[in-house]
């Protein structure tokens, strides 16, 4: 077994050392117990960020630091109907329960030509190739803390192959479910999703639990390439329980006149982090980003993007919005990079945010660093509670209150949904359905 070899165990990285000798005890391949080891050393070395961080000035993960998580040793159990209803009956779906794959729940028959999946727990087990590349950290995320943690603690994920010229028909679903036996527990899901060149790809990745107070912690990392002229759409639901703490780290390297447009959708978690970081390394790249948050109770949700526009011809739309409610805060850092070679760069960035309670708090901070000189760039903030004269409208016309902001709060929510096909529209409108129902109870 190989263990770190520099910082002395603490209280707060006690159990995720616990986690990396289980792992290490379980495993057989010397190339990864070291290299298990060499990340966890590097975790270490990094620790977690705090406030004085500017990339986590509005977040603090003291609370996370306070539990003590375990990987759990087998997945619980798990009622299907609790996900089968998010995909439609022709879908592709890799279904993980406590962050163990499930073969009996996922649906992998009668895959379309160009098309490979493999779960990561197979690829690591048999020692492969391609588990080696799966599990190879990206340079970007060396610098930062989680990424590092999942190099070093991943056992499951998807690693996902299409071939050149592919024009997958199906969607391809990735379903993390927590049950009720999660409580305590941590899983790191890792996927690698590598697109070749002339393909169209439909992938959605959801988070749920079955228990609606169970506390775990899931920190997931996504690494996608996308090759040249392909349009890949990528939906990110989080369901996840209220008391869950959800990480979730997505890099996306896009190819010459390739599209990538990414919607993320947070209803669920006590503390959560979305983090999206594309670079566009071709000629003519498009890049959408947008996503919607509603908070409730004491519900924090932070979304940090990074785009970094490198080549000129390039596109990207950014809309993040997010309804407040309670206590419930939300987070926006959007960073916008434009590089000198990046000439006839188009980039827009947007991020709103509907109070619908005096002691809800949202802090935005779009921002642009533009190094070429034939641009056109934008970015632009929002922060307030309801238009009083629409609310006054409404009331007039003798619909109660709670119900006239729960129908305002549904009409700010509909350009952002725009982003999204009409069928995908209407299965976010279903997720929303519950914080739309609280609302006007309340």
């Amino acid at each position: 077994m190989i263990a770190p070899t520099t910082t002395a165990n603490t209280d707060k990285t006690a159990a995720y050392q616990s986690a990396l000798i289980t792992l290490q005890t379980q495993e057989a391949w010397p190339w990864l117990k070291t290299q298990r080891a060499e990340q966890y050393t590097r975790f270490e070395t990094l620790g977690f960020p705090t406030r004085r961080d500017e990339d986590w000035k509005y977040t603090s993960v003291k609370a996370l630091q306070k539990n003590q998580f375990t990987l759990a040793q087998q997945p619980g159990h798990l009622e299907p109907a609790l996900y089968e209803s998010l995909l439609p009956e022709d879908a592709v779906s890799l279904v993980f329960v406590d962050g163990f794959f499930m073969p009996s729940l996922s649906r992998l028959a009668d895959l379309e030509a160009g098309l490979s999946i493999h779960p990561l727990s197979a690829l690591l087990k048999e020692g492969a190739d391609l588990a080696k590349t799966a599990m190879d950290p990206w340079e970007g995320d060396q610098a930062e803390c989680f990424s590092v943690l999942n190099t070093a603690l991943a056992r499951d994920g998807v690693v996902l192959k299409v071939d050149d010229g592919t024009q997958l028909t199906k969607e391809i679903h990735f379903v993390h479910a927590y049950s009720g036996d999660a409580h305590g527990t941590m899983t790191f899901p890792r996927n690698l999703l590598e697109i070749g060149s002339g393909c169209e790809v439909k992938l959605f990745q959801t988070s749920l639990s079955a228990d609606p107070e169970a506390k775990y912690f899931s920190n997931a990392l996504t690494h996608m390439t996308i090759g040249a002229n392909s349009h890949v759409r990528f939906v990110q639901v989080q369901l996840d329980s209220l008391s869950a703490y959800q990480f979730q780290m997505t890099r996306v390297l896009q190819a010459q006149d390739s599209q990538f447009h990414n919607f993320v959708l947070t209803t669920g978690g006590d503390l959560v982090r979305n983090s999206l970081a594309v670079e566009q390394a071709g000629t003519g790249a498009h890049t959408g980003m947008h996503g919607l948050t509603a908070v409730r109770a004491k519900q924090h949700v932070d979304n940090h993007t990074v785009l970094n526009h490198r080549f000129e011809h390039g596109t990207s739309n950014q809309l993040y919005k997010g309804i407040l409610r309670d206590e419930g805060r939300t987070v926006f850092n959007g960073k916008i990079y434009v590089q000198p070679a990046a000439q006839l760069t188009n980039a827009y960035q947007l991020n709103r945010n509907l109070l619908l309670s005096p002691k809800a708090q949202a802090y935005t901070r779009p921002q642009l660093e533009i190094y070429a000189d034939d641009v056109r760039c934008t970015h632009g903030a929002s922060v307030g509670p309801l238009d009083q004269e629409q609310l006054f409208y409404l009331l007039s016309r003798g619909i109660p209150r709670a119900q006239a902001v729960s129908l305002l709060a549904h009409g700010f929510v509909e350009d952002v949904l725009e982003a999204v096909p009409d069928n995908v529209r209407d299965r976010l409108r279903q997720h929303l359905n519950d914080y739309f129902v609280a609302t006007e109870i309340n």
